[in-house]
């Protein structure tokens, strides 16, 4: 970019830096890449081409508001559809002539201004032309250090919008208190398609409030969150909202930190959800027992395609329920993601098999031989009774038949070589080491020669009985423990409701302008304050109102017809207006009941 100084001094000197071709020297102005004309004369203004475009407006606005040159990147693309700035740096003062050339510009359909520095005013601007202007569809505004001020301004304007389908605010910093402010904006606007939220700071405070405005939007198909603070109840939030959003098709929610309770609000909004197609969870702190959960709710889901879950601790079993998860003919998956998590033979196999029925690819790390020690699920070897009582229930047997099978002679002994004889005959698959340990565990203290009481056996088989009863009724006891667990997880969890939350939208009238603005709460003495300035506008209004009525002689003008009607707002967000009268609400009489006339009848 040239310094505006160097243009100034070789203008005032006269001198001519146009390339020589006799001498061969090159000229000094090749060397800068220039973003600036220098000053345009009125007669170089009336032969621009100037019809839908804006250029003449635009150069006037520069030296109406002392601007020192026009850049010449916006003149050559003011004629095209897309308009970029993308790092350019030119602050709140370039802005201010730009949008005014854009509100009348019907060309221009993509504005790219990221990485301008343009503040919270120049997002004030940029907002006021986007209401005038018909043709923009595709705003960036990333990394522009907006902040909560810049955050407000948009919050106020999103309901507004009805053109912006694509709007990128990546990188402006707004955290949990610019969040406050534009949450609301996000529920009611109905045009934007894809939104990126992105480098924002969001915490939990955050992520509530936008869980919130996502089950409120009816639009919104693609958002991006990703590289925020979204963990714990936050995340939770973000992701439960999907439970009842009905048009979102792809979630980025990848470098957050959801963990385990992200976890479980996932694998509730994917039994739920029917819409979404493309979630990105990557990088989130989900161990294998997150995995484990997410796999449940992907046997049943019909309408996921995509799912990008790599770069966790999810090690070899965790990424091996995720791929068993989609096997079934159910499962639609066409690519899994596991970048960097290692697998087993077994899980490739198993991704081979999946790829053979249907299109699907399989993304992991490198094969290992053998399973991670964390989160290896290894099953509990069965004691020599179990198993004996396992093949009793196999059979439909009772206990008391098998071992009168055994006691031919109905001595109620037998010796321990005969026990093991007929354990094997019986076809049970044991071991012979399981056999003589089944055979040790009822023999009885007293014995010598290694006699098996028949007592001892049946005392054995109850104890056995009880034990597995007990460890049932543990097992059911945990899963019911875990289960008010993940319960009391989504509860915490749960979005914020827009209504009873501080962020409480005023309806604003002003009579002059005839539009409704929209202002987050305030202190109570700005909500004071706001109060006394409309309370004097409407005065006012009645005052010119009456004045009208005494001269020309009119009649019914009452102070409720001067100011135009509110807009209507969907009916789930409560407003307060602040010019409705004073004093006590007119309420209507009820009317009386006619009474019926008795008619008397002749007999």
């Amino acid at each position: 970019m040239s310094d505006p100084v160097i243009l100034q001094k070789t203008q005032s000197e006269g001198e001519d830096f146009s390339s020589n071709e006799d001498d061969g020297s090159q000229s000094d102005y090749e060397g800068y890449d220039t973003d600036r004309y220098q000053p345009f004369f009125e007669d170089e203004i009336r032969d621009i081409d100037d019809e839908f475009v804006g250029r003449k407006e635009y150069v006037r606005a520069v030296k109406t508001f002392g601007v020192r040159f026009p850049y010449s990147c916006i003149l050559k693309n003011l004629p095209t559809t897309h308009l970029s700035l993308k790092n350019r740096n030119m602050g709140l003062e370039a802005i201010q002539p730009l949008c005014h050339a854009l509100k009348n510009n019907l060309r221009v359909e993509m504005l790219d201004l990221q990485g301008n520095d343009i503040g919270h005013k120049g997002t004030s601007m940029v907002m006021e032309m986007l209401l005038e202007n018909v043709t923009i569809c595709h705003l960036n505004l990333a990394n522009n250090n907006l902040g909560n001020f810049g955050a407000r301004e948009i919050g106020n304007t999103l309901p507004r919008l009805k053109l912006v389908k694509y709007l990128n605010l990546a990188g402006n910093k707004f955290g949990d208190s610019g969040m406050e402010t534009m949450a609301l904006g996000i529920a009611l606007n109905m045009s934007i398609e894809l939104l990126n939220l992105s480098y924002n700071e969001f915490e939990e405070r955050g992520g509530k409030l936008l869980g919130g405005a996502l089950a409120m939007n009816k639009k919104l198909r693609h958002l991006d969150l990703s590289w925020n603070h979204l963990r714990g109840n936050g995340g939770v939030a973000v992701v439960r909202a999907l439970k009842t959003n009905a048009t979102l098709t792809s979630l980025n929610l990848s470098m957050n930190g959801l963990g385990y309770e992200g976890s479980v609000a996932v694998s509730e909004a994917l039994r739920h959800n029917s819409t979404l197609t493309e979630l990105d969870v990557r990088n989130n702190r989900i161990n294998w027992d997150g995995a484990r959960i997410i796999s449940r709710a992907l046997r049943n889901n019909i309408t996921l395609r995509v799912l990008k879950i790599g770069e966790n601790p999810l090690t070899t079993t965790g990424c091996h329920d995720l791929v068993d998860s989609v096997t079934g003919d159910k499962s639609n998956l066409k690519l899994m993601d596991c970048s960097n998590v290692c697998v087993l033979g077994e899980t490739l196999i198993l991704a081979a098999s999946i790829r053979a029925k249907r299109k699907f690819q399989f993304l992991s790390g490198r094969k290992v031989g053998s399973p991670d020690k964390l989160g290896q699920r290894s099953a509990r070897e069965k004691r020599p009774m179990e198993q004996m009582l396992d093949f009793i229930k196999k059979h439909g047997l009772r206990p008391l038949e098998l071992l009168k099978n055994f006691d031919k002679t109905a001595t109620c002994e037998m010796p321990r070589s005969e026990f093991i004889n007929r354990i094997k005959k019986t076809g049970i698959r044991m071991y012979n080491f399981e056999i003589e340990a089944l055979a040790d565990e009822i023999t009885t203290k007293s014995s010598v020669d290694g006699i098996i009481n028949y007592r001892s056996l049946i005392e054995s088989v109850l104890k056995e009985v009880k034990l597995e009863r007990d460890n049932k009724v543990k097992e059911r006891d945990r899963k019911q423990r875990l289960k008010e667990y993940h319960k009391r997880i989504l509860q915490r969890g749960t979005p914020e409701d827009l209504q009873d939350s501080n962020i409480h939208l005023e309806s604003f009238q002003d009579p002059a302008a005839g539009c409704i603005s929209f202002c987050s709460r305030e202190t109570s003495d700005q909500r004071s304050r706001l109060f006394t300035i409309t309370h004097s506008i409407r005065q006012l209004s009645l005052v010119d109102s009456r004045f009208k009525q005494e001269n020309t002689g009119t009649k019914g003008i009452t102070g409720s017809n001067i100011l135009p009607k509110p807009a209507v707002l969907p009916a789930p967000v409560r407003f307060l207006s602040m010019t409705a009268p004073l004093g006590r609400a007119r309420t209507s009489r009820p009317k009386a009941k006619k009474k019926k006339k008795k008619v008397k009848r002749v007999k």
